[in-house]
């Protein structure tokens, strides 16, 4: 049981940062565990409420994953994630316009409302708040090459010696592996090469079968092809005016994370995306990412470890580098592109834990990860 004098303490502890954030924007992306469990998730809303009443704008922004997955598992809608971002064809699409702005959208609005605040429910669609392209990710073609450089040393030589080179199309990469499969390679350069090889001798030429690694001919660096994700949106422009309008009014903004592409076609847009986007719009003073880990963790095996904070700059050298993969992604990009845009604090902490909002907002220690 806290004592009244502990409880002083707090608020004691607590007010200074009641000062820096008075009158400041705080964009929130709600989502994970934060959403799922009734008890974190009358939490998280009260502790957005009390941020309201002290004075914050507090802006809201939600996905809804695990409730979307749940409805397309319903319906026999087959699920696809590449590198965290769902592939939506337009029968995915209905269900997620569905279960985000009718159900997950209006539901967390009410319970707002019955908890003592004064919340809106939008769309990024509404008043073209939100205006997405549609996104393609790199689809890995596994030992397939394209060509970096040649080196024609060997095929002079040969025609010198008035040999018919004869080339397989098999390169190698700068690491020495074959870019190629070990079946293509047996066919071209085992089979078919010396086959050629072979006829041309029985017809009266004189031929040498080569494949394309020999000398170090062919120099290939592994190559990728873009792959459709449907109607999945990134972010292009955000137009802040509606949520201004709401904030001024007193309504805490509950945001979907929904888009609309040129065409108007709606756009399912990750939310994290959507909350950092719509952060550098408002030029919030803080972004805050609710996940369901305790933030972002470097190093390999047991060196693996919490980082406190990290530079938005080194964000595309971890991706690059695998210590970044998976949903961690686009959160990573996201708070990369609200620092750019000007968003002055970014976090990204654990909603599982009860009260990470205020302790993160109102306490020395904060939790999670500072990306700056």
């Amino acid at each position: 049981m806290i004592t009244p004098v502990e409880k002083a303490e707090i608020l004691t502890e607590a007010l200074p940062y009641i000062q820096e954030f008075y009158g400041k924007i705080v964009v929130v992306k709600y989502g994970g565990n934060a959403m799922t469990d009734p008890l974190l998730e009358e939490l998280v809303l009260k502790d957005v409420i009390l941020m309201k009443l002290i004075g914050m704008k507090p802006v809201l922004v939600h996905g809804g994953g695990p409730m979307i997955s749940s409805w397309l598992e319903r319906l026999e809608i087959k699920a696809e994630f590449i590198n965290g971002l769902r592939v939506t064809d337009p029968a995915t699409m209905e269900v997620v316009e569905m279960v985000l702005d009718g159900s997950v959208n209006k539901g967390i609005v009410s319970r707002i409302q019955k908890l003592g605040g004064k919340a809106v429910g939008l769309s990024g669609k509404d008043a073209g708040m939100v205006l997405a392209r549609r996104v393609t990710q790199p689809q890995d073609l596994g030992l397939v090459g394209e060509v970096v450089r040649v080196d024609p040393s060997l095929i002079y030589t040969l025609i010198e010696k008035g040999f018919i080179p004869v080339v397989s199309s098999v390169g190698f990469g700068e690491d020495g592996d074959p870019a190629t499969m070990e079946v293509v390679e047996m066919v071209l350069d085992g089979s078919v090469n010396k086959g050629i090889v072979s006829r041309i001798q029985k017809l009266g030429g004189k031929a040498v079968g080569l494949s394309g690694k020999d000398a170090g001919m062919v120099l290939a660096r592994r190559v990728t092809q873009p792959q459709d994700l449907g109607l999945v949106g990134e972010v292009v422009r955000v137009d802040p005016s509606l949520i201004y309008t709401l904030i001024e009014k007193g309504f805490i903004p509950v945001v979907s994370s929904v888009g609309f592409g040129e065409d108007g076609q709606s756009l399912n847009i990750n939310a994290d995306t959507v909350a950092s986007a719509l952060g550098g719009a408002l030029k919030a003073h803080k972004l805050v990412l609710l996940t369901d880990v305790e933030g972002i963790y470097l190093g390999e095996g047991d060196e693996r470890k919490l980082a406190s904070q990290i530079e938005a700059a080194a964000i595309p050298g971890l991706i690059e580098s695998g210590e970044l993969t998976g949903g961690m992604i686009p959160k990573a990009l996201g708070c990369l592109e609200a620092v750019n845009a000007g968003v002055e604090n970014v976090h990204i902490i654990d909603g599982r834990r009860p009260h990470a909002l205020l302790l993160e907002i109102f306490t020395d220690e904060g939790v999670g990860t500072w990306v700056k």
